[in-house]
């Protein structure tokens, strides 16, 4: 099928680009506007690829279980499928999982072509080869900072494309 899907680790896009624009990595330190940013990541994500996106899958880790007003408006979002992955106290747990779950899924089914991942995840990279192995093009998203690479060296190197955006 050509088309894309776009997915999205909330606490990188979040941290990362709190950091590129206030310097610190505190996601709350910034007023973000969810849906201009997926608004934003959907389009470099089209623009990229050139195809029509499928939807935008965000992923995001809560700490009590709860959905707090973020999460309600995100949900609401046309085109748009919310995970989120419960947080133990004292363990770092990621989305990856999730992440790994929605991709390998699609591109099995061969539902889309091109996978647009905005994250910077090392544990991604066999994955990232995996639904290559399905014949999907994937491309990363990079958020710049202070000049320095927080995508993994692994990542990057198995990537197909990656799209640096400050």
């Amino acid at each position: 099928m050509d088309r894309c899907a776009l997915f999205v680790d909330a606490g990188y896009v979040l941290a990362d680009g709190a950091m590129a624009v206030h310097g610190t990595r505190q996601r709350d330190s910034v007023s973000w506007d969810h849906a201009g940013l997926i608004k934003l990541l959907t389009g470099l994500s089209r623009d990229r690829t050139g195809l029509p996106v499928l939807r935008c899958y965000w992923y995001d880790a809560i700490v009590d279980g709860q959905r707090g007003p973020e999460h309600e408006a995100l949900a609401d979002l046309p085109g748009l499928k919310l995970r989120r992955r419960q947080m133990r106290p004292g363990r770092r747990e990621g989305v990856e999982a999730e992440m790994q779950r929605d991709l390998t899924t699609l591109a099995r089914n061969h539902a889309v072509s091109d996978a647009v991942i905005v994250s910077a995840e090392e544990d991604l990279a066999e994955v990232v080869a995996e639904v290559q192995d399905f014949g999907m093009r994937v491309t990363i998203i990079h958020i710049m900072g202070d000049g320095d690479w927080t995508v993994s060296k692994p990542l990057r190197q198995e990537c197909d494309d990656i799209v640096e955006i400050s």
